[in-house]
């Protein structure tokens, strides 16, 4: 009896097994047919260095009050032309903060309060956008999704007592409290723009590029709070294959 179903185990693993190896072959297949698709149709592949800045929007029902902030955004890309018109755009962020700055008061047991509020949160992503060049091949837009991975979440809130006569329990009249930001989500955003070209030379170029990307989840889990951002780049991008 023990036998008999230490054979039908081993039976059903090796079933699983062909089927998870032709499985296997199937997704190779079909990955070396899209790579040699691709290759064909590829015209020009050119990688290069972003850096700019954000202009980040939080809101939802958690915060006091709407924060705004600028961060700092950097990272590499890879710019793909399938046809003279079409391409893809590929920025790999090693890190792009989304800083939130708000003031507000608050009174609570009688006592008034000034709070100076700031929130960094930080990632690492990739945002691939779909590029249509115009004719004249200075102007293109873009647009996708981007993704992104927590780096870095912390808030500091300092407040400060604004009625006379009270103090924390530091002796002083004002306080700083930092914490880090838990239970971060993964971030996905739809990215929407458009940019112009320099051209340097027949194998170089400068970018530059403004988008809107617009939050589709939360920043923390169960937490009502997004991010919107106004984001500026510029580049320096060379071509490796044409």
């Amino acid at each position: 009896m023990i036998a008999g179903s230490w054979r039908s185990r081993v039976e059903l693993w090796m079933l699983a097994k062909r089927s998870l190896m032709r499985k296997m072959q199937i997704l190779s297949f079909t990955i070396v047919l899209l790579a040699a698709g691709t290759t064909h149709a590829q015209t020009k592949m050119a990688l290069g260095l972003a850096l700019g800045g954000s202009y980040n929007t939080h809101t939802g029902s958690v915060l006091e009050k709407t924060a705004s902030g600028v961060g700092l955004v950097g990272g590499g890309q890879i710019d793909l032309s399938f046809t003279k018109s079409l391409g893809l755009l590929t920025t790999i962020y090693v890190y792009d903060n989304r800083l939130g700055k708000s003031t507000y008061a608050l009174t609570e047991g009688g006592i008034d309060y000034s709070l100076d509020a700031s929130v960094t949160v930080a990632y690492a992503g990739v945002e691939p956008l779909l590029k249509f060049t115009f004719p004249d091949i200075r102007f293109y837009i873009v647009a996708g999704p981007n993704i992104g991975f927590k780096v870095e979440g912390q808030s500091v809130v300092n407040a400060t007592i604004t009625t006379p006569g009270y103090s924390f329990s530091n002796g002083y009249a004002s306080q700083t409290t930092k914490s880090d930001l838990a239970d971060v989500n993964t971030r996905f955003e739809l990215s929407l723009g458009g940019g112009y070209v320099f051209a340097i030379d027949k194998q170089s170029r400068l970018t530059t590029q403004v988008s809107v990307a617009y939050g589709l989840n939360t920043i923390q889990k169960s937490v009502d709070w997004h991010i919107s951002s106004i984001k500026l780049i510029a580049g320096l991008e060379f071509d490796v294959f044409q």
